[in-house]
């Protein structure tokens, strides 16, 4: 992903669109923050900790829409 995307969207695996902002960090090592939709997004699809998650994108390089896949056992 590109370090100045700031918007993001969430593909489920359900097929819905979820509309997340997005921070990049260096504060012990290099990271990223998805924020926005992303709280609606686990709410949704009740995530708890511990979830398993795929997330995938289509290339590398600027990409504005990641694939997300939860993972049921």
């Amino acid at each position: 992903m590109d370090t100045s995307t700031t918007a993001l969207n969430i593909l489920d695996d359900n097929g819905n669109v979820w509309g997340c902002t997005l921070m990049f960090g260096t504060d012990d090592g290099p990271h990223f923050i998805i924020g926005g939709g992303w709280k609606r997004l686990v709410m949704a699809r009740r995530l708890r900790q511990g979830s398993r998650l795929v997330l995938g994108a289509p290339m590398a390089g600027k990409n504005t829409t990641l694939y997300l896949r939860v993972i049921r056992n």
